[in-house]
């Protein structure tokens, strides 16, 4: 991978960690999505992403 393979990486792993993986628990047992989340990942530019 490159530099900025690995950039982007650690990008995802530090939002998924942060943002995510709280969330987690509560969405399980409610059985309910957080549309939010989708809307943060959007601002990220992080929506149709396509890796190669």
């Amino acid at each position: 991978m490159t530099a900025r393979h690995e950039e982007l990486r650690a990008e995802v792993r530090s939002f998924a960690e942060e943002k995510i993986a709280p969330r987690v628990a509560d969405m399980e047992a409610s059985r309910d999505v957080e549309f939010e989340l989708a809307r943060l990942i959007a601002r990220q530019g992080r929506i149709g992403v396509t890796a190669s």
